[in-house]
């Protein structure tokens, strides 16, 4: 068992005493000023210097570890971005020479007071040979040194460890980059965060902490690769490093008041949670002036701040990925026609030949675009042609540089509008832009669930999609506006669909598809397929053949891109069942029977089907019974309750 003296106890004691004040006072400055980077700076400095008082009063009786060890910070206490109780991630470093029971007790020493705190500490431990072969062969550990900081120990040894490891990056800079971006896109992936969410996680997400991150480590990767020294200057533009900045610092103030909100690590944004933080912060910062609700207008923010984040992270990465594969120098954007600019992005999307610098530019000018250029005709009809277009990444790429929303501004209102219930878990414009993606995947055979055959066939026996495509881009298109946002929108879709240079009858038959389109989720999740009464008004609206397959795809495209697992089998019986009996209808218009003729319909049934009811039997019986009574039950129940009961 390890011992330590009474009086070093009492020094320790008292060491834990000041962090614990510094710690509150730092909540507490943080809780008034709200300045998050300024506040996740001196959480690492506070931890840095409990540390190094440990390792110091530890040395006091044990001087030859001091040159012979390195304590290092790494991560997220690496790059003094520690949120309040995030873990502290620590590397240990010694000299081969030192013995192993000298260095345990060290550890002992600086992390038991580190738990008495109830911080979540995670430590490694190596001798200076396993330090240099992880950081050569284990990716995980390679990044973790991209943020090593010493804290206290040898500066030698930790020198040493760093110019080594540097070497190794100028020779297999590119490998590690690719290996961080391949893991970063398989996380997104895995975690199903390829979408914004209306309860994000701020630490994994697309868009969010970790994409920050990945900038960070791709900058620095590439200054030791060049092995000179590069500022942000020299890779950045002016307005690049801005939004990095306001990026992190918003991301980071969210992570904090989870933080001390929660009393824990917590990187979930609920929805019970954005309420507090979002009356907190909306005492310092102001938000939207046209938004009255507090949470709505921070979460706008926060999802402008993941689309930032998103387009830094595609270019900058982009830009050293080129560099380091092909040798491409990395240039600053310079003035450019903006008008020639735009046009021939748009071309070269279609065509699939943009660039990495091309985005760049598109992201550094879009908002000194005039409105009339997007609206000139030629760029109208290639957005048309990106729209309809079965590639994915065409109109996402127009969604993540602001370009969509420049030339429907009206979809500005929606991008980032979160829906706050418990079936949607996007926001309007996320679950539109996801809703066209099926589209596209269903339109190319992209697709591995059989319940989505049948729409499949629809879709290839449909010659003209257009109407769809804009139904389905518009169909929420009203949210934003207030009121019944079906009746809004299909006012919108006039508005937007003439601006797009489109016939009257393409916007006549938009406008109903987007008026009407909870129409055949309404029939099918909440009313009696079996009353014909209802089957009758839904076909006598539809009309054709033609409005029935749209508005059938858009009612499928629109529960698809909801939320994972909400399209299902049973939801895709309903509505092909549904479909069967609009088609029967619309194309075979049935006399609708009168109560009287459905009751003598079924009474005719039960005399033929019976070898003991004849007509004078089926007479009397009717006297004692309601018209309920043959309209709620089957024809076979009938016949055996006679039968059985009555004769």
């Amino acid at each position: 068992m390890y011992q330590i003296s009474t009086i070093t106890k009492e020094k320790i004691k008292s060491l834990k005493h000041d962090f614990e004040n510094i710690r509150q006072k730092i909540k507490s400055e943080f809780y008034n000023s709200q300045n998050a980077i300024k506040s996740c700076s001196k959480n690492s400095e506070n931890a840095d210097n409990f540390i190094k008082k440990l390792f110091k009063l530890y040395t006091l009786s044990n001087s030859n570890v001091a040159e012979n060890v390195c304590i290092c910070a790494v991560g997220g206490y690496g790059r003094k971005h520690l949120a309040p109780f995030s873990d502290l991630d620590i590397l240990i470093i010694y000299k081969n020479s030192l013995e192993m029971e000298t260095v345990e007790k060290l550890i002992k020493f600086c992390i038991y007071p580190l738990w008495d705190l109830h911080l979540k500490v995670g430590y490694a431990v190596r001798n200076e040979e396993e330090a240099l072969y992880f950081s050569k062969e284990d990716h995980v550990i390679r990044t973790s040194m991209l943020d090593s900081r010493l804290i206290c120990g040898s500066n030698y040894i930790f020198n040493k460890i760093i110019r080594d490891y540097a070497k190794e990056v100028e020779s297999s800079g590119y490998d590690l980059l690719k290996e961080k971006i391949n893991e970063r896109e398989n996380k997104i992936i895995d975690l199903g965060y390829d979408y914004f969410r209306n309860e994000p996680n701020i630490k994994e997400s697309s868009g969010s902490i970790r994409d920050i991150n990945l900038i960070f480590w791709s900058l620095k990767i590439f200054k030791l690769h060049r092995r000179k020294r590069i500022s942000e200057d020299d890779l950045l533009t002016k307005n690049e490093k801005k939004k990095l900045e306001s990026s992190l610092e918003f991301h980071l103030r969210i992570r904090c008041f989870l933080h001390y909100e929660s009393e824990r690590n917590n990187d979930k944004l609920s929805f019970d949670y954005q309420n507090q933080i979002s009356k907190i912060i909306s005492t310092k910062v102001k938000f939207n002036e046209k938004i009255e609700d507090s949470v709505e207008a921070m979460m706008r923010s926060y999802f402008l701040q993941i689309r930032n984040t998103k387009n830094l992270a595609s270019i900058i990465i982009g830009l050293i990925t080129e560099n380091l594969q092909n040798k491409k120098e990395i240039t600053m954007p310079k003035k450019v026609n903006l008008k020639k600019t735009l046009s021939s992005f748009l071309k070269n999307i279609i065509s699939e030949k943009s660039t990495v610098k091309e985005q760049r530019v598109m992201f550094e000018c879009v908002e000194k675009i005039e409105k009339s250029i997007f609206f000139e005709k030629n760029n109208i009809e290639y957005f048309k042609e990106i729209l309809f277009s079965d590639n994915k990444r065409k109109l996402m790429l127009l969604n993540d540089l602001g370009i969509l929303s420049k030339i429907i501004p009206e979809f500005s209102k929606i991008i980032d509008l979160p829906q706050y219930d418990r079936y949607h878990s996007l926001t309007v414009g996320q679950h539109t832009i996801r809703a066209l993606n099926i589209l596209k995947d269903l339109t190319a055979k992209n697709y591995k669930n059989s319940t989505y055959d049948f729409a499949a066939e629809l879709l290839k026996q449909n010659q003209n999609l257009k109407t769809l495509y804009y139904g389905v881009l518009l169909h929420d298109i009203g949210k934003g506006s207030g009121g019944n946002h079906n009746y809004t929108g299909s006012l919108i879709v006039s508005r937007v669909l003439k601006r797009l240079n489109e016939s009257d009858l393409v916007v006549k038959e938009a406008q109903w598809l987007v008026k009407n389109h909870l129409m055949m989720s309404e029939v099918a999740f909440k009313k009696d397929l079996e009353d014909f009464s209802l089957i009758k008004k839904a076909a006598s609206s539809i009309k054709s053949l033609k409005r029935l397959k749209n508005i059938f795809l858009l009612t499928v495209l629109d529960i698809s891109a909801v939320d994972h697992g909400l399209w299902n089998e049973w939801k895709a019986t309903l509505l092909n069942n549904l479909y069967s009996k609009l088609e029967k209808e619309i194309l075979n218009p049935q006399r609708h029977l009168s109560l009287n003729e459905k009751i003598l319909q079924i009474k005719k049934q039960v005399v033929n089907d019976s070898h003991k009811i004849n007509q004078p039997v089926i007479e009397e019986f009717s006297k004692i019974t309601y018209p309920n009574y043959w309209l709620l039950q089957s024809k076979e129940m009938i016949i055996y309750q006679i039968e059985n009961f009555f004769m």
